[in-house]
This record gives structure tokens, sequence and C-alpha cells, in this order.
């Protein structure tokens, strides 16, 4: 449709020009004017129905996109996780219905296995968020259970998309995915907790789910993308033995106890500006890390014996980093509060190669003329970043491990 329109659209630019180039006849007035009334006509086109259609449909990927990253993904899983357990090394991409036969009529063994998953923020998705990519987890799971365990997910998700059907009901490639979502033969079996490909037509039923995440895969809706391995390393096999001998909340506890203990002989300060956007992340991070807090200033004493030291100041103070070079602190977390360019201003300072000092930016609320950017900050999802970086950095200095 789109490219019939933009043809359709230049044929009547080259009419137009024709027609002014020449002389005019009968013919070439006739071109003129048939070309000036679709041109006007497309132009109604696009102002009364395309652009608005497009901006509902947007409105409503935004509103779906956690659902349908979480969809996405999880077929995704399904496809990678089976092509793995089978030994299967062709890729995705290349793979067609007869390199699936192996799975036909398997009966599969109830055996553990450690999956791994790890969590990349997709580059190309043309929906942005600033939701942060959830951590990947590890989890033992046999392979028939983790693939019902995401088809569950697939469902629910699905319900959830499919409720916001009006702001999308105009794109009708979209629908038909999830139409064929809902009716896939590999995802009815399972509904009726059918043992894991014990039937002949197993093949052909992931080779359908496979096209149907490729179709998928062009709308470009979902913000991360999902790598999932069978873990078979020394430490996924010490977990595997741990998570069968239940011992998993034992080293949890365990670990509770030594971080407490940890933070009972360390001392921990943040230096903060006087910033109200300062102080409101001061206050949301010190629930964790329970320090004592100071106020930024140009004649500030550095303490002797901090075991860690956190400051938070804005991109125009960056005159403090002199001065935080100099503390002898054990680790030294420096974070800026950053208009704009936040990603690049990480970047540089990280490049400043510091011993035991490490950088991290946060967006920070500017007003320009009648703009106000980054109103919302500092967010909830910033200072949940923040803490888990300053948190990870303190435990890993100590060798505090799970």
């Amino acid at each position: 449709m789109k490219k019939t329109i933009t043809f359709l659209a230049i044929l009547s630019s080259l009419a137009i020009l024709y027609s002014l180039r020449t002389n005019q006849t009968d013919i070439t007035t006739l071109m003129y004017n048939l070309a000036i009334a679709f041109i006007m006509s497309l132009v109604f086109y696009l102002l009364v129905d395309y652009y608005p259609r497009r901006k509902l449909r947007n409105t409503g990927f935004i509103l779906i996109q956690n659902d349908y990253t979480s969809l996405y993904n999880h077929i995704y899983q399904i496809l990678e996780v089976t092509k793995k357990y089978f030994n299967i090394e062709k890729p995705l991409e290349e793979m067609v219905e007869r390199d699936w036969t192996s799975i036909s009529g398997i009966v599969v063994p109830n055996d553990l296995l450690v999956l791994s998953e790890k969590k990349e923020k997709n580059k190309k998705t043309k929906i942005k968020t600033q939701v942060p990519v959830p951590a990947g987890i590890r989890r033992p799971e046999s392979l028939d259970k983790y693939i019902k365990y995401c088809i569950k997910v697939i469902q629910r998700d699905l319900k959830v998309i499919k409720s916001y059907e009006n702001y999308y009901s105009s794109d009708n490639d979209f629908l038909k995915c999830l139409l064929r979502i809902e009716n896939s033969t590999f995802i009815k079996h399972y509904e009726k907790e059918a043992s894991c490909f014990l039937y002949g037509d197993a093949a052909k039923n992931i080779y359908e789910l496979q096209k149907i995440y490729f179709d998928l895969k062009k709308f470009q809706v979902h913000y991360y993308d999902t790598e999932v391995i069978i873990d078979t390393s020394t430490a996924a096999m010490v977990y595997k033995e741990k998570y069968i001998a239940k011992t998993l909340m034992i080293d949890w506890n365990n670990f509770q106890k030594r971080k407490i203990e940890l933070y009972l002989l360390t001392y921990r300060i943040i230096f903060h500006d006087s910033s109200l956007e300062s102080k409101t992340i001061v206050e949301w991070i010190n629930q964790s890390l329970i320090a004592d807090t100071m106020l930024l200033t140009n004649s500030i004493q550095m303490k002797e014996k901090s075991d860690l030291e956190v400051y938070i100041f804005s991109f125009f103070q960056l005159a403090y980093l002199k001065r935080i070079s100099q503390s002898p602190a054990a680790l030294k977390i420096v974070i800026v509060r950053t208009p704009i360019l936040s990603y690049l201003v990480e970047k540089y300072l990280q490049r400043l190669g510091w011993k035991d000092t490490f950088f991290i930016t946060t967006p920070s609320r500017i007003k320009l003329l009648k703009w106000d950017i980054n109103k919302e900050e500092p967010s909830r999802l910033s200072m949940d970043r923040i803490t888990q970086f300053i948190v990870q950095k303190f435990n890993d200095k100590n060798n505090l491990r799970l």
C-alpha cells in the first residue's frame, strides 16, 4: 500500500513537471488536472486519515511495549532453547521445517537444565523508552516445564496486548500476527499439558512458531532482546546441586548475615550538593546504603578512613573532581547529574581511569523557555539504577557475593 501510494505520488509529480514544461494541449491539461487532484487527495488522506491512525497506533505500541517485549522474547526462548537442547547448530534465521525433524516424537528426559539468560537493549526499536533493561536470570528447569512456562507467559501477555486493540486495529499485519499466535498449533498443544514433542507434527508446528517470531521482529517494538544458553559451566553445576539439595535459601541467609557484618565494620559517607534533586537521590539510595551524609562544599574535609564515599553533584560542578581525586577512600562512586548527553558524559568520565573510582550519570531536570526537560527526574528508575550500581561496586570491592 505504501509503495503504491509513493509510486503514484512520484508519477503525479512527474506529470505536473511535464505539463508545465511542454505546450498546453488537451492531453497535457488533463494530465496536469489529474495529477493535481491526486496530490490534493493524497495530502487530504495523509492529514485526515493516515497520520492520525499512525499516531494512535504508536500510542498503542507504547502502552503494550512491556508485554509485547515479553511475548516476543518468550517465543524466541522456546525456539532457542529447543534448538540448543537438540544440538541444532544452524542459525535460527536459516532454519526451515526439515531442520526441526529431529524433535518430532521424542520423549525428552525430565532432567534439570541450568538456563542462563542475558538481556540486551534493542538499538533498532522504533518505540523509544527510558525503562531499563531487566537483569538476566539463571533458573534450573526441565525443557518441558520451561516451554510450558514460556507459553503461559505468552498467553498472559497476549491477553493484555489484545485489550489495547482499538489503538492498532488499523494495522492488519500486526493483528494477523497476534491472531496467528493465538491459534498457534504448538501453543494449543501445550494447553492440554501434553508431553514435550511427543507427537508427529512437532517439527511442523514449531516451524510455524518460528515464522511468527520473525514476522513479529519486523515491527521492532520490543526494547530488549534475550539470549538464553544451556549453562554447563562448573558454577552452573554447583548451582544446580544446591537447588536440588534445597540449600539456596541457606546461602541467601548467610549472604544477608555477611552483608550486615560488612555494613557494621565499614564506614560509608555520601557527599552531595545543596540541590533538591541531589537530596532526593540521597534519601533514596540511603535506604539501602545506610551511610552518613554531608554537604559538598569547596572547604570539604575528606575522611582519612572511609571505606566508601559517594559524591552527587551537577555537571556544572565538575570542579569538585580535583578534590575527589585526592581522597584516600577505599572506594569512590561519583554521580553526576546532567541534563543532556548523559551517555557521552559518562563515557568521558570513565576514561579518566582513576583507581577505585567509578562514575555514573543520571538525567537532570532543566527548564528551557517553555519546555521542561526531564521533568520526572529524579525518577524511581534512575534512582534504582544508581542504587544498584553503588551496592554492586561496594559488594564487589569487599568480595560479598551470593
